[in-house]
């Protein structure tokens, strides 16, 4: 069982609660102790990616490695990796604003790699920034870590 704990997110609503988060506004510079190293070793350019990294602490659920490369002999690098639980998370910015992740091609191209994460034997799990920012992506993520 999780305990119930305050999660802040960047682009909430002050006055609407989701179990368990409250959800409020605050800005990149209360979030920036947050901001991890990646296996290559550089910082995330993603705000999304962050959140959710910090999101992960907030429940707990650190036992991730972000910029995990899943497919040998491929260049993909999954945002997000669960490693023992075999389990990857893809954070899609961009869906709802012509990123590079609502186009033909960069359409085709995430269909690709969860493909080829499921083929290689993962539990892939895909969130827009909506599901990021809502905290929906998170506990869909601490419930699947609990089934393991």
């Amino acid at each position: 069982m999780v305990r119930s704990r305050q999660i802040i997110l960047l682009d909430g609503n002050a006055d609407r609660t989701v179990r368990p988060f409250v959800v409020c506004r605050v800005s990149l510079v209360q979030t920036a102790g947050h901001l991890a190293k990646t296996e290559r070793g550089k910082v995330s350019d993603s705000k999304l990616e962050d959140l959710f990294a910090f999101q992960l602490d907030a429940l707990g659920l650190t036992g991730y490695v972000r910029e995990y490369p899943a497919i040998p002999g491929r260049k993909f690098r999954y945002d997000f990796a669960f490693v023992k639980e075999r389990l990857l998370v893809e954070v899609n910015g961009g869906t709802y604003a012509k990123g590079a992740h609502s186009t033909g091609q960069g359409i085709a191209r995430d269909y690709e790699k969860i493909r080829l994460g499921q083929d290689c034997g993962w539990k892939v799990y895909p969130f827009d920034g909506k599901a990021i920012k809502s905290g929906e992506a998170v506990e869909i993520i601490r419930q699947a870590l609990e089934v393991e």
